[in-house]
């Protein structure tokens, strides 16, 4: 007390103050030129928030070639719009794309990629429009079930499928919370059932009987269900063969005994079974055939 009553100890709350405020000053000038400086150095290389709808990234290398392509794909089948030449990072080359307004549309979106693969030294075409929210995870055609509700909100522009994503165009950045909240008080009216029919179901008969669960759950609990299951099989049907067929040929390696069991043994085909082997360790059995007690 008798250190802050002298004239010394006023000194130095005094300094202590200044300190502060002068210290936190210099931190506010210094955060903000910085944010400025990256602020601009980032908008030119990256462009303004909506500036560009599109990234085109090509091998360094084929640069050339990929820009007058891409702009014969721009000048043919989206007339109006314009190529600009990005940065060069690890050997790749971006080129950013404005997409004129009458290409801003859900037709065009979902093609668009199509346009530029065939370019030279093609890697990747990233969306870039904005503002816009990203519906990911879709199973099945959730993403189709959802697309007609999703695009009915207020604020929405259109919508379009990439992948199992939905991209929803929102028409204002100003409208995003307000549109991802209805987007999410949707999706939480729904949830997702999944039931796996056998491995060696033929894939045209997955739609019928989906649509057919659908119809004894409405009929059962009074829901609404809807049969999203994907109706392009041709990948599906191809791979259902192929890994068909590699079982087959797994299994013919496949040692196989038989045991007769216990007459209080209750198993099923598809049971695993555990045999104590040495060493503590254990064979794993599955049961693929029974007759009677000889499994």
């Amino acid at each position: 007390m008798l250190l802050l009553k002298s004239g010394f100890g006023k000194d130095i709350v005094i300094l202590f103050i200044v300190t502060i405020i002068v210290s936190t000053l210099l931190s506010l000038v210094v955060g903000n030129l910085a944010d400025f400086y990256f602020g601009d150095t980032v908008n030119e290389l990256l462009g303004d928030y909506g500036e560009y709808d599109l990234a085109l990234i090509v091998d360094k290398d084929l640069k050339e070639e990929a820009e007058g392509q891409a702009q014969e794909v721009i000048d043919t089948k989206l007339d109006g719009s314009e190529l600009v030449t990005g940065i060069e990072l690890a050997g790749k080359t971006n080129f950013f794309i404005r997409l004129d307004d009458q290409y801003q549309n859900q037709e065009i979106y979902t093609q668009v990629n199509d346009y530029f693969q065939g370019i030279p030294g093609y890697n990747n075409l990233s969306l870039m429009t904005e503002p816009r929210l990203t519906v990911q995870g879709l199973q099945a055609d959730s993403g189709q079930f959802l697309q007609e509700q999703i695009e009915a909100l207020s604020g929405v522009d259109f919508t379009f499928i990439e992948g199992d994503k939905l991209e929803v165009i929102v028409t204002d950045a100003e409208l995003l919370p307000s549109v991802q909240e209805e987007v999410e008080d949707l999706m939480a009216e729904y949830q997702v059932l999944t039931v796996r029919f056998p491995f060696d179901q033929q894939a045209d008969d997955l739609l019928a009987l989906g649509d057919q669960l659908a119809g004894a759950v409405n009929e059962e609990y009074q829901v609404e269900a809807e049969n999203i299951t994907k109706t392009d099989f041709s990948d599906l049907d191809s791979l259902v063969k192929t890994m068909s067929e590699m079982k087959n040929f797994l299994s013919s390696y496949a040692t196989v005994v038989e045991i007769e069991l216990a007459d209080e043994a209750d198993l099923e085909v598809g049971d695993q079974l555990a045999i104590p082997a040495q060493d503590q360790e254990q064979v794993m059995l599955r049961l693929t055939e029974l007759d009677g007690q000889l499994a």
